[in-house]
């Protein structure tokens, strides 16, 4: 997956000035992209997983409707960071990442914690799982509270006790470091 991902960067950086700052048809720009990525690396990662005390890099960005959802978007500058900034920012948390999955106990990836989009609303019962083996870290599957699409065929919500809503973010094809 990172080589696709250097792939991108590779054809993003041989573009013309600008293009990376460029939305189409009212969707994110690469660079608005990647600034998403930020965040969301920072807020299921960093603050759901490793529960760190400052999870959120300024040049993240919030998705659309988040303040409104009660998401605290404090943490994130106005101003709009140089694609430089924004590379510098998501090389930090691929880094990130990298060093989670490789150092990771099966202990900590069982863990099940409360997920942290809008902490008090009705979403902040649902609890994350580093398991699920169909899914990613950076690119997470979410089993959401409602079924969704994809390529025409629902994917049921699995069941859990209580009636919770679950959240899992996978590590597809975790292996944990051996000391």
């Amino acid at each position: 997956m990172q080589r696709a991902w250097d792939d991108a960067l590779a054809r993003a950086a041989a573009l013309p000035p600008g293009s990376v700052d460029v939305q189409v048809d009212g969707e994110w720009s690469f660079a608005q992209t990647l600034r998403h990525l930020v965040m969301a690396t920072d807020l299921w990662l960093g603050q759901a997983v490793l529960h760190l005390e400052h999870p959120f890099h300024p040049h993240g960005l919030a998705f659309e409707g988040a303040e409104a959802e009660g998401f605290d978007l404090s943490a994130f500058s106005t101003d709009v960071p140089t694609y430089d900034e924004v590379l510098t920012a998501r090389a930090d948390r691929v880094a990130l990442v990298a060093g989670f999955v490789a150092e990771v106990t099966p202990e900590q990836a069982g863990r099940r914690t409360h997920q942290p989009v809008a902490p008090g609303s009705a979403r902040d019962d649902a609890v994350v799982s580093a398991r699920d083996p169909g899914g990613g870290v950076g690119a997470p599957a979410l089993r959401r509270p409602r079924p969704r699409c994809d390529r025409g065929r629902p994917h049921e919500r699995p069941p859990t006790s209580g009636g919770e809503p679950f959240v899992d973010v996978g590590l597809t094809g975790f292996e944990p470091a051996t000391p």
